[in-house]
């Protein structure tokens, strides 16, 4: 099954960043990260309602037999369509940054732009898994410490807000 899974979203991965691609030339890198942003909530929450009994959090449904084949049971199914929406997104906000920042950076200045882009991600790249080990420590729920992740997807999307996506000279 972990196989399986990892092959459904390894190409639901290339489709999202395909259509990412297209959709940033389309749209714009700020409308994409913003899109991105909100389906990953969704894709998130959606992950974080599904348990053996229940999707949505209350609606119930039949678990999973034993011994039935992989991704059989509704509960799965629901997990797995969550699971390739934040797939299908999660390429796009990576590369859809990066293009906004190469619009936005002074050409003469791109490479200290891109290295504090790069920078600012080893550094910080701590803070979400101590978040959700803190929330989990104290909530004594792994799907609490898993929500906490939400918490960054907001900043970001509240970050992006005041973003203009035009350079200023």
């Amino acid at each position: 099954e972990l196989g399986i899974f990892g092959i459904v979203l390894t190409l639901t991965g290339v489709f999202g960043a395909l259509i990412g691609g297209v959709l940033d030339d389309r749209v714009g890198s700020k409308r994409v990260i913003m899109v991105s942003l909100v389906l990953l909530l969704v894709g998130a929450f959606g992950i974080l309602s599904v348990d053996p009994n229940h999707v949505l959090f209350v609606s119930e449904v039949v678990p999973k037999a034993a011994g039935s084949a992989p991704f059989s049971s509704t509960g799965e199914l629901v997990f797995l369509a969550f699971a390739m929406l934040v797939g299908l997104v999660a390429a796009p906000v990576q590369a859809a940054s990066r293009a906004l920042l190469a619009r936005l950076a002074p050409p003469d200045r791109m490479t200290q732009y891109f290295g504090l882009f790069a920078f600012s991600g080893k550094v910080t790249a701590f803070l979400a898994p101590l978040l959700v080990a803190v929330v989990t420590q104290a909530s004594g729920s792994q799907r609490l410490g898993m929500a906490s992740i939400a918490v960054f997807l907001i900043a970001g999307l509240l970050l992006m807000l005041p973003v203009q996506t035009t350079r200023r000279r």
